[in-house]
């Protein structure tokens, strides 16, 4: 048995899906990748795991699952223990936020506490925040939930303004302009259910206004790149875009996007100062 095999069976397993359980996954992966290896697995051990469409875990599945999840649930805790003497500082945030927000707040971190290990993971909000409850991060920097999730405290951080993101060579000057004559254009958005996707069309229907996106993307740096190549407007943060080729339409009097650091209730000394410092230099972004 390939013990990385049974370690992707074992998340899984525990999301009830291969397309679930990617974004959860501890290292980058695509899902021919996972159903191929799983397949292996299932050839090794000769008994079917798992039925694909529903998803429902077999006899031998459920076996193997109760089997393997002691070992792998407690991977992270263990991983703590055996680094007691280095002190980690583990930081899941999106990408925007990751290049825009964190830089100059974590150089001011790093002269404080020069000693203190970071690590940076880039993912949507909901495997995020589902992150930081499981103990795989200690804070997750994202936009703000409707609920605080159970078991996690939240610290707002920063109001965000939000933006379409055009060509360079659009002929749209003003957000506004562009709003009344869209009829034309695509829309580039998050999926719904992510905050800035939810916050742009809740107004655009409390003014009356429709306008639906055509694709769909689950990360906004990837959003720049289909705008950049001509697939059509992007819903973004008023931010600085990456690429020199695109401009940002500031949406004025639109909800602005509150991002919000989540963590678990005893955060440590490191997590406090880095808490501290971006709530100071939050009046960059606001």
């Amino acid at each position: 048995m390939n013990v990385h095999h049974l370690e992707l069976f074992y998340y899984v397993a525990r999301h009830g899906g291969i397309s679930r359980a990617l974004p959860y996954m501890p290292y980058g992966i695509q899902q021919p990748a996972v159903s191929s290896q799983i397949i292996q697995l299932e050839k090794d051990l000769e008994v079917k795991l798992f039925e694909r469409r529903p998803f429902a875990l077999t006899h031998s599945g459920e076996r193997l699952y109760r089997f393997s999840q002691p070992f792998f649930s407690q991977l992270p805790a263990m991983k703590r223990a055996l680094a007691q003497e280095v002190e980690f500082l583990r930081i899941g945030a999106g990408e925007l936020v990751i290049r825009n927000y964190l830089p100059q707040s974590l150089g001011k971190f790093r002269q404080k506490m020069p000693k203190v290990r970071v690590s940076l993971a880039s993912n949507a909000t909901v495997p995020l925040l589902a992150q930081v409850q499981s103990d795989e991060l200690d804070v997750a920097i994202v936009p703000v939930s409707p609920r605080t999730p159970a078991g996690l405290t939240q610290a707002s951080l920063v109001d965000i303004g939000l933006a379409l993101i055009v060509p360079k060579k659009h002929p749209a000057r003003t957000a506004a302009a562009l709003l009344k004559s869209h009829s034309d254009e695509s829309l580039i958005s998050v999926p719904p259910g992510e905050p800035l996707s939810d916050l742009f069309q809740i107004e655009l229907a409390r003014r009356g206004q429709h306008w639906l996106p055509e694709i769909e993307l689950a990360d906004l740096s990837s959003l720049e790149s289909y705008v950049e190549s001509g697939m059509g407007v992007g819903v973004s943060v008023n931010l600085p875009p990456r690429s020199k080729g695109l401009r940002a339409l500031s949406l004025l009097r639109f909800p602005k996007l509150r991002v919000a650091a989540y963590y678990k209730k005893q955060a440590s000394p490191a997590l406090k100062l880095l808490l501290k410092i971006l709530q100071q230099d939050a009046k960059r972004f606001g």
